[in-house]
């Protein structure tokens, strides 16, 4: 996942708080040691490695995942696809995946807040903030870091954020691929999923991003599901925002 992690655990005493904190932090290291593609030790990067003729037994966790990922590329038109490029990529689930197992251990703790997140792309919210009726994000603007773009109310719930990037030099950066041409999707748009579940919020954004906003998630089969997709221009002025 290399990126950076935050926990957040209110009105939890720094003992029992540094106990969850490793816990948590092992379950992250243990299922990167499965999803990392580049990880020579990792299970995806061996699975990728193997060939056809090879037998493979993959754990619980991939196994899980790759089903997971099979089912969403049929939801999303293809354009949630980990395997366009030959070699199984799981960066577009690895996170969200991440923080349903997160999510998991706080609840065995019976914590009812916490607040968690990946890169601070990928969040979940457990109940509320300590002086507040839930969690409030501001989704920032890639030009203007001091700059809010939108806020989204998290309560036992997940953003996602799939996007790009700003470089020093002022150019945008791209890195989410457009699974149909095989290229990077290079559009300066974010998109913003919020939803009762950080694996769905993370594949939905991705595959929204990939598409470049031709495929957005429909109420039939997403009815519980909130989609803000935010378009730029090169000064990062906001050219349309729309939600779903």
């Amino acid at each position: 996942m290399n990126t950076r992690f935050n926990l957040v655990l209110p009105s939890v005493d720094f003992e029992h708080s540094e106990e969850i904190f490793e816990q948590v932090k092992t379950e992250v290291l243990r299922l990167e040691k499965v999803f990392s593609r580049f990880d020579s030790e990792a299970e995806l990067y061996r699975f990728n490695q193997s060939s056809e003729k090879d037998i493979i037994t993959v754990s619980g966790d991939l196994s899980k995942a790759l089903r997971i990922c099979k089912d969403y590329s049929e939801k999303t038109d293809g354009y949630f696809n980990p395997s366009y490029s030959g070699e199984i990529d799981l960066g577009g689930i690895g996170k969200g995946y991440a923080l349903e197992e997160v999510r998991k251990i706080l609840l065995d703790y019976a914590l009812s807040r916490a607040f968690v997140s990946f890169g601070e792309s990928s969040i979940y919210g457990l109940g509320s903030h300590p002086h507040g009726n839930c969690w409030e994000v501001a989704v920032c603007n890639p030009f203007r870091k001091d700059e809010s773009l939108d806020n989204f109310k998290l309560l036992n719930s997940s953003l996602s954020v799939s996007g790009f990037s700003v470089l020093q030099n002022g150019v945008s950066g791209y890195h989410i691929v457009d699974p149909k041409t095989g290229r990077l999707a290079q559009n300066n748009m974010l998109v913003c999923v919020l939803s009762d579940s950080s694996i769905k919020s993370e594949v939905i954004s991705t595959a929204v991003y990939a598409s470049s906003g031709k495929w957005l998630p429909g109420k039939d089969l997403f009815p519980s599901i909130k989609t803000a997709v935010i378009e730029l221009n090169g000064n990062g002025e906001i050219i349309r925002k729309h939600y779903v």
